[in-house]
């Protein structure tokens, strides 16, 4: 489920707009286990600091990614809440 079984059922715009959207939601959520995997090379006692503060860092990129195509004028956002097509598709 979700949008990789549903992408094919929607417009070509909320193709691209579900792709990239799902691009900065994959980076949000894979930012710590990455981090963690990362830290265990580095010395025990900047391991916190690169878990807390990598952390942030990625996160705060990912989300800096969906707000711009949330609240920029000329986006795919945009484009598609101003048609009211449906994004995704209805349970018939």
């Amino acid at each position: 489920m979700g949008v990789v079984t549903h992408i094919s059922q929607v417009t070509d715009q909320a193709q691209s707009f579900l792709k990239a959207m799902s691009v900065a939601g994959t980076l949000y959520m894979l930012a710590f286990p990455v981090l963690w995997f990362i830290s265990s090379i580095v010395p025990a006692y900047m391991r916190n600091r690169v878990i807390v503060f990598g952390n942030l860092i990625v996160q705060l990129f990912a989300i800096i990614i969906m707000l711009n195509q949330m609240a920029k004028k000329g986006t795919k956002f945009q484009e598609l809440s101003k048609s009211s097509r449906d994004l995704l598709p209805k349970k018939r």
